[in-house]
């Protein structure tokens, strides 16, 4: 009895460790020496490490921190979710990315270029905040709706107000059998923040 106690309990909590490495090679042509200019140098521009998993069935959760170029070890993903009701409804809440921006919600491993572009700079990337999502007919239809604090990741709020994002996404072909098209995704972002009175 101890032992099947024991395999139901360990069932009913999953882990999953993973991470990547980003190393890069940049090489400067006819670098100017006399001006000290910009070295030729290994970079390593990204070392991720996560731990996903599940409690209780419905519950999920997820641990990342990241190192780069820029900064010292920090988190980037924090949260915990339900998911009790499958694809129809989901809850999240804590840090994670802004459902804004095919490029920026897109891991960098699954992006078509190295670097995402100077344009999706301007995207919210991730925050602290809550978010509901859920699916209709198999995924035809996705939806997102979140408030979140709107500053950026692992910083406080000064600002008494929250902002808002909404997705919307149709992918109309996705169950029939025009594979060419079966992918193709019409998508609706929008994202509302006001600014208004700090906090004391």
């Amino acid at each position: 009895k101890s032992q099947e106690a024991m395999s139901i309990a360990l069932a009913n909590f999953t882990a999953k460790i993973g991470g990547r490495i980003y190393f890069v090679y940049r090489h400067i042509f006819e670098r100017d020496d006399a001006t000290g200019g910009t070295a030729d140098q290994f970079i390593m521009d990204t070392a991720r490490f996560q731990l996903d998993g599940t409690f209780f069935k419905d519950f999920f959760y997820r641990l990342e921190g990241a190192s780069d170029k820029n900064a010292a070890f920090a988190y980037n993903d924090v949260f915990v979710g339900y998911s009790g009701l499958r694809d129809y409804f989901t809850l999240q809440a804590g840090q994670f990315k802004v459902p804004c921006s095919q490029e920026e919600t897109t891991s960098s491993r699954f992006i078509d270029f190295a670097e995402r572009s100077l344009l999706n700079r301007l995207i919210p990337s991730r925050d602290q905040g809550i978010m509901f999502s859920g699916s209709l007919a198999d995924k035809v239809l996705e939806w997102n709706l979140g408030f979140f604090n709107g500053v950026a990741k692992n910083t406080a709020d000064a600002n008494d107000e929250k902002d808002l994002a909404i997705r919307l996404f149709v992918t109309p072909l996705k169950n029939s059998g025009v594979n060419l098209f079966k992918q193709t995704r019409v998508g609706f972002d929008l994202t509302y923040g006001d600014i208004d009175n700090v906090a004391a």
